[in-house]
């Protein structure tokens, strides 16, 4: 396998099948993985009506740390060991090193999966009322991910910042 990696283009993969990767299939499995066990340590220590009542209960900051951590020690776990998540697996897609197409090393993946949050900026705050209650939404604009589209090596925020490259996989 590090034979087909070392001889892999130093362009990377194309957006549209990155996208489709991620919201295809990826997106639902993180969704199935970190909701459900999510909302039960929600119940757990905030009570039920954390879920069954929106505002009910004030969510402190140190809870959507741990939340992101979750995922980010997800993502590294899961890279160091496949190169690439489940759904560029089904789309033949592999995360590499850009200086020689080797496998990126542990310091590296934990920069790509902190990076992610950068390539998700700006965020755009959106006033919304929900029952009652006036709040915030701030939607992430993407712009890390949205410069795939505009860099010739068609490489992301995260990918600048770690030193890797998305690329596709040729069949044997």
């Amino acid at each position: 396998m590090h034979e087909e990696l070392n001889t892999a283009p130093v362009r990377g993969a194309s957006f549209w099948v990155r996208a489709a990767a991620h919201l295809l299939v990826d997106l639902p499995i993180l969704l199935v993985l970190t909701v459900p066990p999510m909302m039960i340590l929600m119940i757990r220590v905030f009570g039920i009506e954390a879920i069954l009542t929106p505002g009910a209960a004030e969510i402190p900051w140190w809870w959507n740390l741990i939340f992101n951590a979750v995922i980010v020690l997800f993502l590294v776990g899961l890279w160091k060991f496949t190169q690439a998540t489940p759904g560029k697996q089904a789309f033949r897609l592999r995360i590499v090193r850009l200086a020689d197409g080797g496998v990126p090393t542990l310091r590296q993946w934990t920069v790509r999966a902190l990076a992610y949050l950068v390539s998700s900026l700006p965020v755009l705050p959106v006033p919304i009322e929900m029952m009652g209650k006036k709040d915030v939404l701030w939607v992430p604009l993407c712009f890390g991910f949205v410069w795939i589209l505009i860099d010739p090596r068609r490489r992301g925020w995260h990918d600048m910042l770690s030193g890797t490259v998305t690329v596709a996989i040729p069949r044997a």
